[in-house]
């Protein structure tokens, strides 16, 4: 168990003065937690009481089939109350002086709050996401995130002053912001109920995208790629082979046709969509949002982020042509299919280089590929065409 791990989400998350008791000594039920790993990895801290755990965990819904049986045989176990028996499952007591006083993270001192902890993976941005659930009522009132690592902190602030904004721009469209602490770097927001949409393309999900176009915004490629040389030149570590492609890339995007300019949500892929009002569409973790980007952007990452994890080896150049849907999308935003695949490029490009800041090599060298494809496509190269 990585004890400086739990010590830090436990100073942050729980209330004042919370410390790790010894097992067997007397505490109320509700102090009492397992710790469930992945692997070499904290995955989650869940109370043992599953009628409050299980609210937050039934939803958790793995995408590899593999994994989903295993979520299943542990969903089972701690609904039996057998979870101790599974491999990777530690038990611990957490006591306080301050019970139910959940100020620190914008909470009145009556709530009778329990936190189901999702932990992230190690990184540069590693962070935890706490389920905040009314113990009375059995209703989850809120989503903390709390950083883990000094560069979490950047992220979670932004995604707290992208809710702000978005709550002025566009009402309904994401959680509502319930609290902020900048120093510490820890936000709540509200929860969104609502079944997730699954993988499939739909046309809610072109009407939602259709949605974050800015009125009378506009932006270009030529403005888009400006910024993006720029953040190529400082960053260190890149073979000229790379370089040289991306320039390559770039002299054949750079256009300054006028195009709108729109939100870009920034990991829009279905593990952060839900279904809300019947079959319309709202989206969670905004933490790579910005605004004035490029359309396409986000129908891009949706696209690509699930060939890529899902080894779908689905040709998204010949979705990109041949969907209905992202035709009249496409119509619909007045872009045409040369502007469409350069849009793509810009795509590629830019998350490649996002990718190898984080140092998420796999996915890079996925994207390499796909740069690859696309830069012989608009070269003249190949004869396919979007």
């Amino acid at each position: 168990m990585d004890n400086k791990l739990i010590s830090l989400i436990i100073r942050n998350i729980f209330p004042a003065q919370s410390t790790i008791v010894e097992n067997g000594v007397e505490v109320q039920p509700e102090k009492q937690f397992w710790i469930i790993s992945s692997q070499k990895y904290l995955r989650w801290i869940v109370p043992r009481n599953p009628n409050y755990g299980l609210l937050i965990l039934t939803k958790w819904q793995p995408y590899n089939l593999s994994s989903r049986i295993k979520w299943q045989i542990l969903m089972t176990a701690y609904r039996l109350g057998k979870l101790d028996k599974l491999p990777g499952i530690i038990p611990i007591v957490i006591s306080d002086t301050a019970p139910n006083n959940w100020e620190h993270l914008g909470y009145k001192k009556s709530e009778n709050l329990t936190p189901i902890i999702y932990i992230g993976t190690p990184g540069l941005t590693r962070k935890a996401v706490v389920f905040l659930v009314n113990m009375d009522t059995r209703e989850l009132v809120g989503i903390g995130k709390i950083p883990l690592e000094s560069l979490g902190i950047n992220q979670i602030i932004h995604e707290a002053e992208t809710l702000l904004r978005l709550a002025s721009e566009k009402p309904g469209f994401a959680p509502n912001l319930l609290f902020m602490d900048r120093e510490r770097g820890i936000s709540v927001q509200s929860a969104i109920a609502g079944a997730p949409t699954g993988r499939k393309l739909t046309k809610a999900h072109i009407e939602w995208l259709s949605c974050l176009v800015i009125p009378g915004g506009e932006t270009s490629l030529s403005k888009q790629v400006a910024t993006l040389k720029e953040r190529l030149a400082q960053t260190r570590g890149i073979e000229e082979e790379m370089r040289s492609r991306l320039n390559q890339l770039w002299e054949i995007i750079d256009d300054s046709t006028p195009l709108p300019s729109t939100w870009v949500h920034g990991d829009f892929a279905p593990w952060n969509l839900k279904w809300v009002a019947g079959k319309k569409i709202s989206a969670v973790d905004w933490e790579e949002a910005r605004c004035n980007g490029l359309p396409l952007e986000d129908l891009c990452h949706y696209l690509y982020i699930q060939s890529y994890l899902f080894h779908t080896h689905t040709d998204i150049l010949d979705e990109m042509a041949n969907n209905p849907l992202i035709l009249d999308y496409l119509k619909s935003l007045g872009i045409t299919a040369d502007i469409a695949a350069k849009l793509v490029g810009f795509y590629l490009a830019q998350t490649w280089i996002k990718s190898i800041e984080k140092g998420d090599l796999a996915y890079a060298a996925f994207l390499n590929t796909q740069i690859f494809k696309i830069l012989s496509l608009l070269s003249g190269n190949q004869k396919s065409t979007i």
